[in-house]
């Protein structure tokens, strides 16, 4: 992620700005968290999809390519 950011392919955002997206559901974005299923089932956002990381690559033409897609970790 870190070279996605410095190569500025990809954008970081504060909480905030994601609270209010998310309360909003501003401009059709997807949100998908890309925790494992065991730390999803331990504490996660009902309303948000889940897409392991390990295994993002075999969903990666599910998501629709003409909305923005917003990832969530547990870690930030």
């Amino acid at each position: 992620m870190t070279i996605n950011v410095l190569n500025q392919s990809h954008e970081l955002i504060e909480w905030r700005e994601l609270r209010r997206s998310f309360e909003t559901r501003n401009a059709g974005l997807q949100f998908i968290d890309v925790c494992e299923a065991e730390e999803y089932e331990f504490g996660s956002i009902s309303t948000v999809r889940n897409i392991d990381i390990n295994r993002l690559s075999e969903h990666i033409n599910e998501l629709d390519r003409n909305a923005p897609v917003m990832l969530l970790c547990q870690i930030g």
